[in-house]
């Protein structure tokens, strides 16, 4: 769809995640046993037809380049277009409240003016969902807009999130950010089309004072804009901490979900690895689990996400945790509410028990 390009964000940070994001910017934690988080806003636009995404990286840009490459497993890889690594001007935000500050994006003013598009889809990494794009592009010119943007209804949002509020007649009246966390808000999905002569006017309105975020800069603005919101009603999800990653990780197991994110038309595309299926052993128990190919199992798995080339030995006991890839479980080991970060190795009998309400995160730190 050469009428729309795309861009995101990965430039932000939130300390609500804690170990996770020591060494990795939040767009590249990984995520159902396979993937990373920035796969789903990316595979939303190659889905949708979009052949020119722009990627703001963060500082620690390392992991997403890594898994990124030349764009080729997204179908990005092209002699016209393709994949646009764009550097970010600032270290982020920590507090988790703005993704998309002016700062990053008028400094990549070229990219804008090398596109030939005449709309932008904006996103960031923290939101989980499937959409087709196409849909929220119809409806923004049908409404005559000049922002869209995508929110869903009775969704609960962290502080720091950004809520829309309506009046009587449905018609959008405000934009604010949540103070602490709220249940049954219209929820932004941190999504939105913009018609990108628009969007570069924002930037120049507020050059002068670029640390602010795009969506701040809007909120000051509502009355000069024709906005309109686009009502997503499937599977999405917020991710803002620690809690939240392993939740949502866990909501994975529900056959629904599985399917309305990963099968269908709209795949969720990822770096390719290839590696053989995996191995259970005649001691392994499985219960509600997803597994990653190329692990070795021998103990007992239950409600869990076990991600590629793990090793769960003999006796081993894991429940309800995230295991990251290459790590590997002694005999006997216990692991129950955790995350296990990247390679870490648990030794034969040992026991970490974290909470539903405070996972422990366990690193070769």
């Amino acid at each position: 769809m050469e009428r729309l390009a795309g861009l995101i964000s990965t430039n932000y940070n939130n300390k609500k995640f804690g170990k996770l994001i020591s060494h990795r910017p939040i767009a590249a934690i990984p995520f159902g046993s396979r993937y990373r988080m920035i796969d789903f806003p990316l595979s939303n636009m190659v889905n949708s037809g979009i052949t020119n995404v722009g990627i703001i990286t963060p500082h620690l840009y390392r992991s997403i380049m890594d898994h990124l490459g030349s764009g080729k497993d997204f179908g990005l890889s092209r002699k016209n277009g393709g994949l646009f690594i764009l550097p970010g001007t600032t270290y982020g935000y920590d507090l988790g409240i703005g993704k998309f500050s002016i700062r990053d994006c008028y400094g990549n003013l070229q990219f804008f003016d090398r596109i030939k598009a005449d709309r932008l889809v904006l996103s960031t990494c923290s939101k989980i969902y499937n959409i087709d794009f196409r849909d929220v592009d119809e409806y923004h010119i049908q409404k005559e807009a000049n922002i869209t943007f995508v929110y869903q209804k009775n969704a609960t949002g962290d502080a720091g999130d950004i809520v829309f509020d309506f009046n009587e007649k449905g018609k959008l009246k405000s934009i604010r950010r949540l103070k602490k966390k709220e249940k049954n808000v219209c929820l932004y999905l941190d999504g939105t089309v913009i018609e990108k002569n628009v969007f570069v006017k924002i930037l120049d309105w507020y050059k002068d004072n670029s640390y602010i975020d795009v969506m701040d800069a809007i909120a000051e603005n509502l009355d000069r804009f024709s906005i309109a919101t686009y009502e997503f009603t499937g599977f999405a999800r917020a991710i803002s901490s620690i809690e939240d990653y392993i939740n949502v990780s866990l909501e994975l197991l529900d056959d629904k979900v599985m399917r309305e994110l990963f099968t269908g038309d709209r795949l969720i595309h990822t770096k390719i690895h290839d590696a053989p299926p995996v191995k259970y052993f005649e001691t392994a128990k499985v219960k509600n689990a997803l597994v990653g190919t190329g692990s070795l199992i021998k103990g007992q798995i239950e409600n869990s996400i076990i991600f590629r080339d793990v090793i769960i030995e003999e006796g081993a006991k894991i429940k309800n945790s995230v295991i990251m890839q290459r790590c590997k479980i002694g005999k006997k080991a216990v692991i129950e509410n955790c995350i296990c970060e990247k390679s870490v190795v648990i030794d034969d009998g040992e026991v970490h028990k974290g909470t539903e309400k405070k996972p422990a995160v366990i690193t070769n730190d």
